[in-house]
């Protein structure tokens, strides 16, 4: 594999990426919000390889990485932009850190953050992050321009919970559309990374029943996210101690899934092992998270 490539601009700056852990910090249980610290990130070894391997490309392509609330894509968006900066020594032993080919540049887009519910605050908002002046007046053309006079390596926008700026009234037709050429331009270094709780098809629908229909949403390839594998869940078990029984009773009634791992992870520890924990579990999956199940 050939070494990474050192960045081209000495004014670059990564923004966002997460604070060295504490030397004492647990690894986990993780719960309540997503995680922001790679070593914290387990699994989905088969979908990272998808989605770097359409990157590790002199053209990107574009994902869409779909699946129920808490199923972690938000994580895994954290994980996907931090992961190749970090030192080797802050990550879990063999954790693995060297998925790309090059460096890229990325932006998280957060369709909560309030910057993104109008063009143009979305489009400085993307030229703030990577570190580029925005001029006082400009568009797509012109972020296209600057794009194409500024992006010196590959750039991935990674737009989390798209359905959620579909249905942002000032964020209309013409501005998706506006998207779809601004991925087309850029001599294939530009690339997107959606999440959603919806499957593309249904994000097609909604878009149609929005008044919105744009060929934005014909671009990706998309990629599920489930529970996790057996061998992906019993790893993460490894960093909490708990007894045999304890494990595969986790296991079992988590379906492996990361937040209920996490989830049950918390309450055994909280509980002890000497109280009702189990029933506790039990009833905390039956209210908050059996459409997962």
């Amino acid at each position: 594999m050939p070494p990474k490539k050192k960045p081209e601009n000495p004014d670059f700056k990564l923004l966002s990426l997460p604070p060295k852990p504490l030397p004492n910090e647990p690894i986990i249980p993780v719960v309540a919000r997503p995680i922001h610290h790679p070593r914290q990130f387990f699994g989905r070894d088969a979908q990272l390889k998808r989605i770097f391997q359409a990157w590790n490309q002199s053209i990107l392509q574009h994902i869409a990485v779909t699946g129920p609330k808490r199923c972690g894509k938000t994580s895994l968006l954290n994980y996907v932009k931090s992961i190749h900066y970090l030192d080797p020594s802050v990550l879990r032993d063999g954790q693995r850190h060297d998925w790309l080919e090059q460096l890229f540049d990325w932006v998280l887009i957060d369709f909560d953050d309030v910057r993104t519910h109008k063009p143009d605050s979305f489009l400085r908002l993307i030229l703030e992050t990577l570190n580029i002046p925005a001029p006082e007046h400009y568009d797509f053309v012109k972020l296209t321009e600057i794009f194409e006079n500024n992006l010196d390596r590959a750039t991935v926008l990674l737009l989390d919970q798209i359905e959620k700026g579909l249905q942002l009234p000032e964020l209309n037709q013409v501005f998706w559309g506006n998207l779809r050429y601004l991925g087309n331009q850029c001599n294939g270094k530009l690339g997107f990374c959606v999440t959603s709780r919806q499957s593309i098809d249904q994000l097609i629908q909604m878009a149609h029943q929005l008044g919105k229909p744009s060929p934005f949403f014909n671009i990706f390839g998309q990629i599920e996210l489930g529970p996790l594998t057996k061998q992906e869940g019993r790893e993460l078990l490894s960093y909490v101690s708990l007894s045999q029984d304890d494990a595969e009773w986790i296991l079992e009634k988590s379906h492996y899934w990361p937040v209920l791992l996490q989830r049950l992870c918390q309450i055994r520890l909280n509980f002890g092992e000497h109280q009702d924990w189990k029933n506790a579990g039990l009833e905390t999956i039956e209210k908050h998270y059996n459409y997962l199940l």
